[in-house]
This record gives structure tokens, C-alpha cells and sequence, in this order.
């Protein structure tokens, strides 16, 4: 494995796309929306008031406990309300989300292969091939948006951290859990993650035997 150089070239690519994609969808001054997942952003801080309860109040109520990581992030992404507007606010999070997840996969794949052009096509890819344009943005589950943008960091830091053992990548890994922990709304999602980490982790124990058999130890 070899720790990927920045090329900036390529992070602009990404910020561009991120953003010619943002302007074509919020050209208009429409929130992005859909019937599965409302209107979140309309009024975030009614949004975390809703899901800031164990006990929602939809038909007879129902408890959501798992809706509180959710709220927690409505509450804190409302803030950005008092210099935009919340369609503004949408399109921000989703340039940050898009970049992000087109940045983590260009991490990954340079650090597994040290190759830039691979790299570079392959956040392009991570972002525009057809599951990811049908089923994550198209849906907008905003879960899934979020788990979509966490993963490649998530996996790029916990190779870094588990092959190098510097509390630096511990560090930063508490703090992308902390910023996209709407991702955590949804249990389905956080047992991805869990099982992305597992399998890294039997991953580099597979390897260190196989090194140690060649080595005959």
C-alpha cells in the first residue's frame, strides 16, 4: 500500500463536477425532495424537533429511537439558516456530499494501486454510474446519501489506521463519524459500515499469515 500524493488537478475535477451538478439541480431555487423522504430541509429545525423524540407522532406514534442521530444533525446543519436560505443550505450539503464521496474513492484507490489516473477515474465512476445516480440520488434517501459519501473515507481511514498505527487517521475517523452521523439514523446502513471494518480487518490478518508462511514462521 502507498500513502496517495494530492494531485490538484484532479481535486478540482471533483469539486467541478460537484458543483455543475449541484447548479443543474438547484438552478432553479427548488429544494430536492421526494415522496420517500419529505422535506427535511424546508424547515430543519422542526425536523430535529420530530426526531429529537424516541416517540414519534406519525398515525398512532411509534418509537424511533434510531431517528435521534438524524436529529442531532438537523439541528446542527439548521444553523447554516442564519446566513443562507434552506435551499442554499441543500445544495451545500449536497456539494459537500457528492465531493466526498468522489474524494474518498480517489483515496482508496490510490493508496491501493498509487495511481493517479485510476484513481481519478474511479471517483468519477463512484459518482456517476447508473446505481449511484438511480438508487442514491435519484431516491434521495438522505441515509443513503450519507452512507454512499462516508463509505470510501470510512475505508480509506480505517486501512490507514489499521496498517499504520497513527492515532492521527483514529483522529480523524472520530471526526468524519461525527459529520456524517446522519448516516446512523438507519441500522441497516451502520451494519455496512460494521461489516466494511470486519472485513478489512480479516483482510490484513489474511495477509500477515500469508507473509508469515512465506517467510516460514
Amino acid at each position: 500500500m502507498v500513502t496517495p500524493k494530492l494531485n490538484v488537478k484532479h481535486v478540482l475535477i471533483f469539486a467541478l463536477v460537484s458543483t455543475l451538478f449541484v447548479l443543474v439541480w438547484f438552478y432553479k431555487g427548488f429544494l430536492f425532495a421526494t415522496a420517500e423522504e419529505g422535506m427535511p430541509f424546508y424547515d430543519l429545525s422542526r425536523a430535529a424537533t420530530i426526531y429529537g423524540d424516541v416517540w414519534l407522532r406519525w398515525g398512532i406514534g411509534l418509537v424511533y429511537s434510531v431517528g435521534l442521530p438524524l436529529s442531532f444533525s438537523a439541528k446542527v446543519v439548521s444553523y447554516a439558516g442564519l446566513l443562507l436560505n434552506n435551499v442554499q443550505t441543500q445544495a451545500i450539503v449536497f456539494f459537500l456530499l457528492i465531493f466526498s464521496g468522489m474524494f474518498g474513492t480517489y483515496l482508496l484507490t490510490k493508496r491501493v494501486t498509487g495511481k493517479g489516473l485510476l484513481s481519478l477515474f474511479a471517483g468519477l465512476f463512484y459518482f456517476l454510474n447508473l446505481y449511484s445516480m438511480s438508487q442514491v440520488w435519484r431516491r434521495s434517501l438522505y441515509v443513503g446519501m450519507f452512507s454512499w459519501a462516508f463509505l470510501p473515507i470510512f475505508t480509506y481511514l480505517v486501512l490507514c489506521f489499521l496498517e499504520e498505527r497513527k492515532v492521527k487517521y483514529l483522529f480523524q475517523l472520530i471526526v468524519i463519524n461525527f459529520l456524517f452521523l446522519w448516516l446512523y439514523s438507519n441500522p441497516g446502513y451502520v451494519f455496512s459500515i460494521i461489516a466494511t471494518f470486519l472485513t478489512l480487518v480479516s483482510y490484513l490478518i489474511l495477509r500477515s499469515r500469508n507473509k508469515l508462511e512465506k517467510l516460514g514462521i
